[in-house]
Parts: structure tokens; C-alpha cells; sequence
């Protein structure tokens, strides 16, 4: 059977959120294997992307690309977050910026506007990368290792950018930032306590996150403004309402990490369905993301006053909710399914 990138990338669409539930509530050696098949499932970005190109790039492809990485990033964010990492609030910030860029987009899509990625968005991408994995090391890596690693990768950075100047190439403009907060983790484990070291890096993944959103938000809206649709405050909602609920969810209750990831996962897919519809079909007017939406808000309020406290919720009734977003998001792509067919071609 042959193997295609976009096989590759829906099983690490699948996969993501199981070593993430072990990174978060597993013992040191389960997390230390769930940190090692994460580290495999990114790179097999990498082989997709290959295999794209020598397959050639479809369509589909450029859809489920972005949102594995997005679902990726939603999934260790929040394992983060149970481990007490992060925040609520940076991860709420972490999924934000992912959703409504999602959102974003669409409302660009539908008015014959598209914005290219910016250099500080693939640099985003490399820091939150990067991060959770100097964050990792920083938690749980013996001394001195915890300093020596991040040092190591940060010289290996600096020699490639190094040969290829040397050798008259040219050098991709992020090697050196990369290099640089690789040699600051380094220098940060090496004289701050742990927890110091981590607000640190955090703050540095939150700067990037926001940074690169603005960008974006700079470009595109006045494009949207002031011809505003009732569709565009349906994405808004839907972009807001995920990432606060599933940053409190989490944090209030822990179990609830694995179906919220998934749950997220359908999300993110239906936001990405939503984006083909977008750039194909300028007059539409309506969303699935605000049923879905709506479902979600009534969820919450109606578990919160006549059933249980979230710290109480159990993660069948996550399941279930996970249940109804897929079938949202099932019925959003077979409406649309020869507009995501033709796309696929």
C-alpha cells in the first residue's frame, strides 16, 4: 500500500493526544517516553512535507497540515497545564491565538483576501516547539543535563548557520534567534531555580504567540472593517468560547485532559473544512461553528446548574460532547463534500 503524506498526517492527528495524556499523568518513566514519541510525531512533519513534494502537494494536504500542527500544540499545552507548567491563562492564550486565526482567516477567505505566513509566525511555531521541549528537559532532566542539553542544541544551531555562511549559502533567517533561546535555556538552567527558568521560557513562548497574532490582525482588519457579518461574530464566539473552556476545564479537572484534546481536534478540523468553504464560496453566510458553539455554551451552563461542578464532570460527558462536535464537523464536510473533494485534487 503505498504511503501518502497526508496518511502520515492524519495518523499524527490521531496520535498526538495519547502521549500527551501520559506526559501529563504518567509516572518520570512514562513521561519521559510519552516526551520521546511527541519529538517522533513532530518530526514526522518533516517526512510528510517530503513526501508532499515528491507526490506533489494537494489541497487536502494543505488543509490537514496546519491542523495537525494546531492539534499538536493544543494537546501539549494542555498536558503542560495539568502538569502545573503553565497557566490557564497562557494556554487559554496558546489556543486563542490558533482558533481565532482559524476564524480570521475565514473572514478574510470570504472577502477574496488572503494573508501570507509571516516570518514571525514560522518563527512562533520553532519557539512554542522548542519550548515545550527546553520546558521538559527543565522540569525533569538531571543536573547538569538540564543546562548542557539546550546548550548543545543551541551550538549545533550556530555551526549549521556558521558552515553555510562559510560556505557562501544561504541561511535560513531563524537559525540564529533559535540558537540564541537555546543558549539563553541553557544560561537560565544554569543560575535560576526550575520554576524561575520555566515563567521565564513561558514568557518568551506567550511574547511569540501574541507578536505573530498582531501581525496578522494588523494586515487583515482593515480589510474587515467596517463591513461586518453576522457569520464573522459567530467565528469570533466560537474562536473565544473553545480555548477558555477547555483552559479552565482542564485545569479544574485533569481527567478531562484526553476527550478535550480530541474535542479541540474535531474543532480545529471543522475550522479548517470551514476555511476551504470560505475560499470557495464567497456568499456563504452561515457556519457550523456556531451550532457547535452554541452546544458547547449549552453544555456548560446546563452541567453547572442543574447537574455537577466542572470538578465533578466525568470524562464520559466529555465523550459525549466529543460525539457531537464530530458529527458537526461529519455533516459541515459532507454538505460541502464536493467543494473539499475537488479541493483534494
Amino acid at each position: 500500500m503505498k504511503i501518502t503524506a497526508n496518511a502520515i498526517t492524519i495518523t499524527r492527528m490521531i496520535l498526538v493526544p495519547f502521549p500527551c495524556a501520559w506526559l501529563a499523568q504518567g509516572d518520570f518513566m512514562q513521561r519521559w517516553i510519552a516526551f520521546f514519541l511527541l519529538i517522533l510525531l513532530a518530526m514526522t512533519d518533516f517526512v510528510d512535507g517530503w513526501l508532499a513534494r515528491c507526490q506533489g502537494p494537494t489541497k487536502l494536504g494543505a488543509l490537514l497540515d496546519p491542523v495537525a500542527d494546531k492539534i499538536f500544540t493544543a494537546g501539549v499545552a494542555l498536558a503542560f497545564t495539568v502538569m502545573g507548567a503553565f497557566h490557564a491563562a497562557v494556554v487559554a492564550v496558546m489556543l486563542g491565538r490558533e482558533f481565532f486565526l482559524t476564524a480570521f482567516r475565514s473572514m478574510l477567505l470570504q472577502r477574496g483576501q488572503r494573508l501570507q505566513v509571516s516570518t514571525l509566525a514560522k518563527l512562533k511555531t520553532i519557539f512554542q516547539m522548542g519550548g515545550f521541549g527546553t520546558i521538559f528537559v527543565t522540569l525533569f532532566a538531571p543536573q547538569p543535563w538540564h543546562a548542557q542539553l539546550p546548550a548543545t542544541v543551541g551550538l549545533l544551531f550556530a555551526a549549521a548557520w556558521a558552515y553555510r555562511k562559510l560556505n557562501h549559502q544561504n541561511a535560513p533567517t531563524w537559525v540564529l534567534p533559535v540558537a540564541a533561546a537555546f543558549a539563553y535555556v541553557a544560561l537560565a538552567n544554569s543560575l535560576l531555580p526550575p520554576a524561575v527558568s520555566v515563567d521565564t521560557q513561558t514568557a518568551i513562548i506567550v511574547f511569540m504567540t501574541l507578536a505573530s497574532a498582531l501581525v496578522y490582525l494588523h494586515r487583515g482588519w482593515r480589510l474587515l472593517w467596517p463591513a461586518v457579518h453576522v457569520s464573522d461574530a459567530a467565528r469570533c464566539l466560537w474562536s473565544i468560547s473553545y480555548p477558555v473552556c477547555a483552559a479552565y476545564w482542564v485545569t479544574v479537572n485533569p481527567q478531562l485532559l484526553l476527550p478535550l484534546i480530541f474535542w479541540l481536534g474535531f474543532e480545529l478540523v471543522h475550522g479548517g473544512i470551514d476555511n476551504v468553504v470560505s475560499a470557495n464560496n464567497r456568499h456563504v453566510t452561515t457556519t457550523y461553528l456556531a451550532y457547535s458553539t452554541l452546544l458547547l455554551l449549552l453544555f456548560w451552563l446546563t452541567a453547572t446548574t442543574a447537574w455537577l461542578p466542572a470538578t465533578q464532570w466525568p470524562p464520559a460527558a466529555i465523550w459525549l460532547m466529543v460525539g457531537m462536535s464530530g458529527l458537526l464537523c461529519a455533516k459541515a464536510a459532507w454538505k460541502n463534500k464536493q467543494m473539499l473533494i475537488s479541493s483534494a485534487t
